[in-house]
């Protein structure tokens, strides 16, 4: 009968155990310490990503800028400068350079490579009223773009202007 008491005892204090085990640990799901902790991490990653993306655009709007002011100067450069069959060569390198300096106190380097002047002169000159295009290609390397899969962002600005052809204005090209 000791063996049997003992049982019967011992099971009943394990369901008591486990009865007691359950409330509890159903109680603490009930406790909310900790709770704003876990919130404020998920707040805040989605916060940081979203001033950081917002930086990142903000980077990428101002280059695209600076490449629209440059593809602009550019644009003016060709078509106020003479085109003549003794400048033809160098008028596409006065465009490319029209272009490198006007961006130059900025932050972007462009290079003559990301510079596309049509109609090319040293092909021939334009006609008089004719649209002359300057287009500036630059690649952004985003920091929040590294982090989630693409570095670079390409933009491209370009201008068209009116070619005046040899109307005598001389400038500092």
């Amino acid at each position: 009968m000791y063996a049997i008491a003992s049982s019967t005892t011992e099971s009943r204090s394990s369901e008591r155990f486990a009865k007691r085990g359950w409330r509890a640990w159903l109680a603490h799901l009930h406790n909310e310490d900790g709770s704003n902790l876990i919130e404020f991490a998920f707040i805040g990653m989605f916060m940081i990503g979203l001033v950081a993306g917002t930086v990142d655009m903000g980077g990428a709007f101002q280059r695209y800028m600076i490449l629209v002011n440059a593809s602009r100067e550019g644009a003016r450069a060709y078509s106020r400068m003479p085109c003549k069959s003794d400048n033809r060569g160098g008028l596409k390198n006065a465009v490319v350079n029209a272009v490198i300096r006007e961006a130059a106190g900025t932050n972007v380097l462009i290079g003559a490579g990301e510079v596309t002047v049509s109609p090319n002169p040293s092909s021939g000159c334009p006609a008089d009223g004719a649209a002359v295009r300057v287009t500036v290609q630059h690649n952004y390397t985003m920091i929040l773009g590294q982090l989630v899969g693409f570095d670079n962002l390409p933009l491209q600005a370009s201008t068209s202007m009116v070619f005046y052809g040899t109307d005598g204005a001389q400038g500092d090209y």
